[in-house]
């Protein structure tokens, strides 16, 4: 389960991903299954950004 709070030394993607978390983008990160070679933190910025453009072109 990805908990971007506890995370340290992650700087802007931290908060960014707290400034972005929805109901939607949480489900998606949760619902991930990453193997151990991928940057998780890397993918969690990727989702949370495209959800948060997504809500952004769509209002």
């Amino acid at each position: 389960m990805p908990c971007w709070v506890s995370r340290r030394g992650h700087g802007f993607r931290k908060f960014f991903q707290i400034f972005s978390l929805t109901d939607e983008t949480f489900v998606v990160n949760y619902q991930l299954r990453l193997g151990d070679d991928v940057d998780h933190q890397r993918v969690y910025t990727m989702v949370a950004a495209l959800d948060y453009f997504y809500w952004m072109f769509g209002a």
